[in-house]
C-alpha cells in the first residue's frame, strides 16, 4: 500500500494523451526492463496478466489465427505460447536490446519471428508479407494500447488492413488504479508520479518519457465506432481488465 493517499487530478475536459509518447521511455534499454520485470509487479498487475493469458488463450483456440503480431513484444515473454496458437508468431518491439534477447531465447523457433522498430512504421510491411495468411490479429497486451497517444489514427489505419486487432487494457476501477500506483511506484520515485481522471480514463504518468493511461470503456468504444470500420466485443477478463476484440 502507498506510504499516503493517492491523489487523482481532474483535467477538467483537457486531454490527457496530448502529449509526447513513449517511445524514448521504451527503447532505453534499462527502463523498458524496469517496467517489464515481474518483481515491479503488484498484486493487481500480476493478477491481470495471469487473467490475460487465460483469456487470450481460450480466445485464440477458438479464433484460429494462421499470424499472431504481438505489439510491445519486449524480450519474448509471450512468444513460446503464443506461438502454440497459431501457425506463425510475429513480435514487435522499438528495444533493440530486447529484440536481439527474444531472437537469441527462440532461435530455434521457424514459427516465431521478431521486427524492432514503431509499430506505426514496421506494420504495414509486415502486414503485406503476410497476405497470404487466411487470417492475422495484431495483439497490444498488458494495456500496452493506453502508451500510445495518436490511437484515433492507429485505430483507423489498422481498420483498413483487414488484419483483426486485440487489446487488452486495465479498468479504470479504483483498486486497479491503486494497483497500477503500486506497480509504477516499484518503477519510478514516486515524487514522480502523477494521475489524472479525464473523459478518456485515469492517466499516469512518471517523469519526462513514461505515460500510461487505462481507458475507460465506453470512451474507446465511441473511438472506434467513429473513426474505424470495426466492430466487435468487448470482454471484462479480470477484475483489473477488459479484451477488446476487433473485426471489419
Amino acid at each position: 500500500m502507498p506510504a499516503a493517499p493517492l491523489k487523482i487530478e481532474n483535467l477538467n475536459g483537457n486531454s490527457p494523451i496530448s502529449d509526447a509518447p513513449n517511445n524514448d521511455f521504451y527503447a532505453a534499454f534499462e527502463d523498458a526492463v524496469k517496467i517489464m520485470e515481474p518483481g515491479s509487479f503488484s498484486p493487481e498487475v500480476e493478477l491481470f496478466l495471469a487473467d490475460e493469458k487465460i483469456c487470450l488463450t481460450k480466445l485464440f483456440h477458438v479464433e484460429q489465427y494462421d499470424c499472431i503480431i504481438e505489439v510491445g513484444c519486449h524480450s519474448g515473454r509471450n512468444a513460446g505460447w503464443l506461438s502454440s496458437l497459431c501457425h506463425r508468431y510475429i513480435g514487435i518491439d522499438i528495444n533493440e536490446s530486447a529484440i536481439r534477447s527474444a531472437k537469441n531465447a527462440h532461435a530455434s523457433n521457424a514459427r516465431i519471428e521478431f521486427v524492432c522498430g514503431p509499430v506505426e512504421h514496421v506494420i504495414s510491411s509486415i502486414l503485406d508479407e503476410n497476405l497470404c495468411k487466411r487470417r492475422i490479429v495484431v495483439l497490444f497486451p498488458f494495456n500496452l494500447f493506453g502508451n500510445f497517444v495518436n490511437v484515433d489514427e492507429l485505430i483507423s489505419s489498422f481498420s483498413l488492413t483487414g488484419a483483426d486487432l486485440a487489446m487488452s487494457n486495465f479498468n479504470t476501477r479504483s483498486a486497479t488504479t491503486l494497483g497500477r500506483y503500486n506497480y509504477y511506484s516499484n518503477c519510478f520515485p514516486r515524487s514522480q508520479i502523477r494521475v489524472y481522471d479525464a473523459e478518456q480514463g485515469v492517466l499516469f504518468k512518471a517523469g519526462n518519457h513514461f505515460r500510461s493511461i487505462a481507458y475507460d470503456a465506453n470512451y474507446l468504444r465511441k473511438l472506434i465506432r467513429d473513426r474505424s470500420n470495426y466492430h466487435g466485443v468487448v470482454m471484462p477478463f479480470s477484475t483489473h481488465g477488459d479484451l477488446f476484440l476487433l473485426t471489419c
